[in-house]
């Protein structure tokens, strides 16, 4: 069965609502009354609602009303405020405030031990906490709220993912939900089958919900040795474009860029910009940055990350074993971010690539030396000076 990245995950969300003009308030609505469905199969006494902020836990406001409407007595536990959750939650969440048979507990307001004899083995636990894009360890109240859950007789049901498991990885973030039963949507994560996940996610059920079948196959290709490459990392004040030519084995099994561990992008990033994030800087050296925080620090700084190409066969991880390219379509992205002024390429191939599909490189555009452990014709220290050119533009 095809398992994919959060990443992934995220691209098909996006193209099913700007290719295809499905909004995201309606797949929300067929993905709560889907695990409401699924709920209902084990004709639960009683259902208990976890919701977090994120769009996950308006999933789980929209599976709380459905379950009510089936009359069943509703319980959803909510832990911040509506103006602190995401638009979508928000909505959800101040509709179930008009709802029969709910009851609607703020959780930061009560102790755990007073419900741990009201929750029975007949009841049905509805876990929203948190979605496929949680990169970071789960603490706090979260934490043992999760741990009581795991605690209880009650059946579990995990909303697209067990919280606190990531959905790239397998592993646990801090500690993890441990599912009866997974309803995911679209295709199955490839956390569900590795290190941890097989051991919490229980049954997994895909549920294509409203994705279009031609999306869901198109993200694979049936030539199984063809790559393909990451969405960009950019927003609408990026000023700087840094292009690779197309991702390594290793960052496309980690689903990250430069996920190589001895690539040198992101310390040398970390590096260049130490004055002004000593912090980010020491995480990096450490090993302790996570992905998400990588990419807000190249896009405080109005930095954005692609690559030249969307797709190439490669035998093993050279880019010069690098054949039948399809290119991104940068033309289309740069008319999208007019800010950019300045394009880098990290390495010869990258500027290459782009020279072989677009034409003149231009004034605007800089080769910089590759970060990929296999340039090692010019020292770290020496990369290092070569990059600072990025900072350049910013603190001239």
């Amino acid at each position: 069965m095809i398992a994919i990245t959060r990443e992934q995950m995220r691209l098909i969300d996006e193209s099913a609502t700007r290719q295809f003009g499905i909004s995201s308030r309606r797949l929300m609505e067929r993905a709560g009354a889907s695990c409401a469905r699924w709920a209902l199969l084990w004709k639960p006494r009683r259902a208990w609602v976890f919701c977090g902020k994120g769009n996950n836990g308006g999933d789980g406001y929209v599976a709380a009303r459905h379950l009510a409407r089936a009359g069943i007595p509703t319980n959803v536990l909510f832990f911040h405020d509506s103006d602190q959750m995401s638009a979508l939650a928000g909505v959800c969440f101040q509709a179930l405030s008009r709802g029969k048979r709910i009851r609607l507990i703020d959780a930061r307001s009560i102790r755990r031990e007073d419900f741990r004899d009201r929750i029975s083995a007949k009841d049905v636990i509805v876990d929203a906490f948190f979605g496929i894009g949680l990169n970071q360890p789960v603490t706090g109240l979260l934490a043992g709220w999760i741990r009581f859950i795991n605690s209880s007789r009650a059946k579990i049901l995990s909303v697209d993912i067990p919280s606190g498991l990531d959905a790239n990885t397998g592993r646990i973030l801090g500690v993890c939900v441990r599912a009866d039963l997974t309803v995911t949507f679209g295709l199955r994560k490839k956390g569900f089958d590795e290190k941890q996940g097989p051991r919490r996610t229980g049954r997994v059920v895909v549920d294509p919900i409203n994705f279009p079948r031609k999306l869901l196959a198109g993200l694979v290709d049936p030539k199984r040795d063809r790559l393909r490459g990451f969405p960009p990392i950019a927003d609408s004040k990026s000023r700087i474009l840094v292009l690779g030519s197309m991702p390594g084995p290793a960052a496309l099994r980690r689903s990250e860029y430069y996920g190589h561990p001895q690539n040198g992008f992101w310390p040398i990033m970390a590096e260049v910009f130490k004055k002004e994030a000593p912090d980010f800087f020491n995480r990096v050296q450490k090993g302790e940055a996570y992905y998400d925080e990588k990419k807000a620090f190249l896009l405080k700084r109005r930095i954005a990350l692609w690559d030249v190409l969307e797709s190439c066969v490669r035998e093993g991880a050279s880019d010069a074993r690098i054949s039948k390219e399809k290119a991104n379509d940068l033309p289309r992205f740069l008319s999208a971010h007019p800010s950019i002024r300045r394009i880098y390429f990290n390495g010869s191939k990258a500027a290459d690539a782009f020279l072989a599909h677009f034409g003149d490189l231009g004034p605007a555009s800089k080769k910089l030396p590759s970060t990929s452990p296999a340039y090692a014709l010019i020292s770290r220290k020496k990369k290092v000076a070569a990059w600072r050119a990025i900072r350049g533009e910013f603190f001239p």
